[in-house]
């Protein structure tokens, strides 16, 4: 694998590396787990997807489009230099991570992901490595799939630790003040656990505390006056807020685990 690029997947979230053509319920409904037919494979070659470099637009880009039934829920695709010298950089997709700011791409659809160069220097080859889907299938190679399965190990303990805290604040009535600050040392605590298994790994685990973090700091509806009071929600309106990000982490925990187990069951029958 090559170097990861540690900023790829958060300017991926932010919207500064995809555009995508969601599917219509967005993303609770592509991420709903419906009766299973068949059992999770893992698929040595010939992807159920296309692969593509858009080189004849301003901005030269990569197309993926689903061809599985199930919906793509990560993928994982290096660039290099077309004429050597550089180590290979690795950008990563992966919407469980994200706490509903991607969404799993449907089959027919496509994930369209802005393919950067350095001033002056040529387009970067692009090549897929690893993808996942809903159901757990997989393609790749044992270390690219690794690289998914630890972020994902990374996010699940995250989730983990969010829902502890929320959970905890809304039986104790915190205000916001305490939920940053217990939010804040877990991020701080992931995020130096998780780089001693890669620097992804730690982005992976604090990101979606990051958002949490940015949901619960909003301005309320119900302040009247100005500055810090007018910011400031009601214990009412702070403890539904708190109830619904506990749920959505909820369902990403629990996501987290069935793909986590049915990637590793499909991956030990591995021919």
């Amino acid at each position: 694998m090559g170097k990861t690029n540690l900023h790829s997947y958060q300017k991926l979230v932010l919207g500064t590396l995809f555009v995508m053509m969601l599917a219509p319920g967005g993303f609770a409904q592509s991420l709903d787990y419906p009766q299973r037919h068949a059992p999770a494979r893992h698929l040595a070659e010939r992807p159920p997807l296309t692969f593509e470099v858009d080189n004849d637009v301003a901005h030269p880009r990569v197309l993926i489009t689903n061809l599985h039934s199930e919906p793509l829920t990560a993928c994982l695709y290096e660039t290099a230099s077309p004429s050597g010298g550089e180590n290979a950089k690795t950008v990563t997709y992966d919407v469980l991570i994200s706490l509903g700011l991607l969404s799993a791409i449907p089959r027919g659809l496509t994930l369209v992901s802005q393919l950067r160069s350095a001033e002056g220097q040529p387009v970067p080859d692009a090549r897929l490595v690893a993808a996942v889907w809903q159901d757990g299938t997989s393609y790749g190679s044992v270390e690219a799939l690794s690289h998914i399965q630890i972020n994902r190990q990374s996010a699940l303990a995250a989730y983990e630790g969010i829902i502890a805290i929320l959970q905890e604040g809304e039986s104790k009535h915190w205000r916001r003040g305490q939920y940053s600050s217990e939010l804040k040392e877990l991020e701080k605590k992931l995020g130096t656990e998780k780089a001693k298994d890669r620097p992804e790994a730690a982005m992976a685990a604090t990101l979606p505390i990051q958002i949490v973090y940015a949901s619960l700091m909003r301005p309320g509806k119900s302040g009247s006056g100005r500055g810090a009071a007018a910011a400031s929600p009601s214990q009412a309106e702070l403890n539904r807020q708190v109830q619904h990000l506990s749920q959505m982490c909820a369902t990403q925990r629990d996501l987290l685990k069935q793909t986590l187990e049915q990637m590793a069951a499909a991956l030990a029958k591995k021919p």
